[in-house]
């Protein structure tokens, strides 16, 4: 007699009433490797599990030493920082002391040379003019003050004409007349040189009704001095040596 689809109804009943004859089925229908599949698989899952946790260990250690490495970063950046800027601080302080100095200087150099004109006037000036004298102060706030009475200036230009470093009296070197030189002095001539030596002379000019030169006296010129007494005609008087407005030589310092 065969076995029926009743008998294994029967079967799967009986199985769900004996749970043990599940097992003894199982391991003769599975044979031994099937059987040992969940262990080795709780196993595996245990292993990887713990790996894992190794893995999420070492991450966070990474991680944390990542963070402490950039922290050192930071504060080094920081420190780099704060060096630079005490060094930008330190250099610029270094510069303003230079540029003091350098300013200090310049006024001794400018004061040592207005010096040589005013008591070498005849040495300094005799290419321009014959027999080249300083006109006092005294004397050169009394011109201003008598042509301001007489309405040929303004008090505004007395008082833009009165700081002139230097007039000085001579006679012209071919012809037989007066001639003043209106000069500006420093040690190193710039633009605003030449300016004030053409306003104070035009002033100066009218005070005196005679003729009167704009003078920039100077060891030096700047480039854009030099261009613009040319193109104004301010003479340059260098070591005792004069430069015609049009024949100052070009600049390069």
């Amino acid at each position: 007699m065969g076995f029926t689809v009743r008998d294994f109804q029967d079967l799967l009943e009986l199985l769900r009433q004996h749970p043990e004859w599940r097992q003894q089925l199982w391991a003769l229908l599975a044979g031994e490797e099937l059987l040992r599949l969940p262990a080795e698989f709780r196993a595996f899952r245990e292993e990887t599990e713990r790996r894992f946790a190794e893995i999420r260990e070492e991450v966070a250690a990474a991680r944390a030493e990542a963070d402490r490495r950039f922290a050192e970063l930071a504060e080094a950046q920081r420190r780099t920082e704060e060096t630079v800027r005490k060094l930008v601080e330190t250099t610029r302080r270094m510069n303003q002391r230079l540029e003091h100095h350098a300013a200090d200087l310049g006024e001794l150099k400018t004061m040592r040379l207005e010096a040589f004109y005013h008591q070498r006037a005849a040495f300094a000036f005799h290419r321009l003019v014959r027999r080249a004298s300083p006109v006092s102060d005294e004397e050169r706030y009394r011109i201003l003050e008598q042509a301001a009475a007489a309405g040929r200036i303004t008090e505004e230009e007395v008082e833009r004409a009165l700081p002139l470093d230097l007039l000085v009296k001579g006679f012209h070197r071919r012809e037989d007349r007066p001639v003043y030189l209106a000069v500006e002095i420093s040690w190193l001539g710039g633009t605003e040189d030449v300016e004030r030596a053409l306003e104070r002379a035009e002033i100066f000019a009218r005070a005196l009704g005679e003729e009167v030169w704009p003078v920039v006296g100077a060891k030096e010129l700047t480039p854009s001095a030099r261009e613009m007494a040319r193109q104004l005609g301010v003479w340059w008087v260098q070591d005792g040596q004069a430069f015609h407005p049009a024949e100052i030589p070009e600049g390069s310092g």
